[in-house]
């Protein structure tokens, strides 16, 4: 896309927190880009509000210009988990721009993760805004991030997150609603005496389904069982029961 130099980029801001794309908004405009909010769009489908307007994340924006309105577009995002990784894929696909991402996350599969979005460049939270202001202007010129070998190794790591994380889905989908539920107690930390008391079941019945959650999951220790949840399922999802 080529970009007149007689006239101030018009950029598209949006965030899983209003607050910061608001912020991020003004910052901006202050450097002398024309910078706007745009709703940030959720994996999930969300009602509609009635009457929302504003400059916020939850106003019009830019829903009735359309994405081709704007020269670029800045996604920040300072959530590390995949669920807001999944919304940031969503969000960039939503509006086809040249979409700069703006993460705390550290640089690996969830970089990847947006890069495979669409995302031209990825940038680590605590760089100045002046190289975030740079690289919109250079992504607003058609200008992709110049290490093309390190992107494609970021979009690897992603694809490789997946394909473990769908293998891990499938072995959990294995597991009897008993020992699905002893594993999420044991991984909220309680022992083999708590689970046997809150399930009204014996320690050695408890033991028995912990052996056959660890055998199921190919794991040897329930600490390698609790690190497969953490590190491949998103953290705000599991949720406690009863037994």
């Amino acid at each position: 896309m080529t970009v007149s130099a007689r006239r101030a980029l018009r950029i598209a801001v949006t965030s899983d927190h209003a607050l910061v794309a608001e912020t991020a908004r003004s910052a901006l405009s202050a450097h002398g880009l024309r910078a706007e909010t745009v709703p940030w769009v959720e994996s999930e489908p969300q009602e509609p509000e009635s009457g929302a307007s504003g400059s916020g994340p939850s106003g019009s924006g830019a829903s009735a210009a359309g994405g081709g309105a704007y020269d670029a577009g800045l996604a920040i995002t300072e959530s590390t988990s995949l669920r807001t990784f999944t919304e940031v894929g969503t969000t960039l696909t939503a509006r086809p721009l040249p979409w700069v991402v703006l993460t705390r996350a550290p640089r690996g599969p969830l970089w990847g993760a947006a890069l495979a979005a669409g995302a031209v460049v990825v940038l680590a939270s605590d760089r100045p805004l002046g190289d975030v202001v740079a690289a919109l202007r250079a992504a607003a010129r058609g200008v992709r991030d110049p290490r093309p070998p390190e992107a494609q190794r970021l979009r690897e790591q992603w694809a490789r997150l997946l394909a473990r994380r769908e293998r891990l889905l499938d072995q959990l989908a294995s597991l009897t609603p008993r020992e699905h539920e002893v594993l999420r107690m044991i991984f909220e930390g309680d022992s083999a005496a708590e689970i046997a008391a809150a399930c009204e079941v014996s320690i050695t019945t408890v033991r028995s389904q912990v052996k056959a959650v660890l055998r199921k999951l190919d794991v040897n220790s329930q600490l390698a069982a609790v690190g497969l949840l953490d590190r491949l399922l998103d953290p705000e999802e599991p949720t406690r029961q009863v037994c």
